[in-house]
């Protein structure tokens, strides 16, 4: 088994609001941002060469990777 995240852009927010983690209503920050996810992701990469991990949604990937 190997785990993944699933982030649809553009669903009900904008890319940037998923990417941020902001609400498409008032603009307050929430909890879950896909930036938050990816750094998670390689930081526990890094830490442990064994795990792996798939990624599909390159829009937020090559925002977090250019940033």
């Amino acid at each position: 088994m190997i785990p993944h995240s699933h982030e649809d852009a553009g669903w009900v927010k904008t890319l940037d609001e998923y990417y941020q983690g902001t609400n498409s209503a008032s603009g307050d920050p929430v909890h879950a941002s896909v930036r938050n996810i990816l750094d998670t992701v390689i930081n526990e990469l890094e830490a442990d060469s064994s795990r792996k991990f798939t990624y599909v949604e390159m829009a937020f990937f090559t925002k977090w990777y250019n940033s």
